[in-house]
C-alpha cells in the first residue's frame, strides 16, 4: 500500500479515499494501485482489522452524523451508494437512531 512519510497510511486519508470511492474496498485498492488482496493484507497488517469491517463502521458513523443533522434517509442512502432505500434500511435501519 502506498503510504505516508512515516510509513503508515493516515486514517484521515483513508476516510477521504473511502468516501471518494463510494465506500467500496475494490475501488480503494485500485486507487492505491494494488490488488484487493494486497490492500486487504496491508490494511490488516497496519490496522489489525479487515478493510470491509472498517468501511462498514465508517459508513455507520456517517449515517449517525447525517441523521443527527436531520438529513433524509434516502439522501443518506444515496450518498453511501445504496441504489435502493430498502437496502440501506436493511443495513442501517436496525441501529438506534
Amino acid at each position: 500500500m502506498k503510504t505516508t512519510d512515516n510509513g503508515r497510511d493516515r486514517v484521515e486519508d483513508l476516510e477521504t479515499l473511502a468516501e471518494q470511492m463510494g465506500y467500496r474496498v475494490g475501488p480503494m485498492a485500485a486507487a492505491k494501485g494494488i490488488s484487493v488482496y494486497w490492500f486487504e493484507c496491508e490494511f490488516k497488517r497496519q490496522f489489525k482489522r479487515l478493510p470491509r469491517d472498517w468501511v462498514r463502521e465508517l459508513k455507520f458513523r456517517e449515517v449517525q452524523r447525517r441523521r443527527a443533522q436531520g438529513e433524509l434517509e434516502r439522501s443518506i442512502a444515496r450518498h453511501l451508494g445504496y441504489a435502493h432505500a430498502s437496502n440501506f434500511s436493511r443495513a442501517f435501519g436496525h441501529h438506534a437512531r
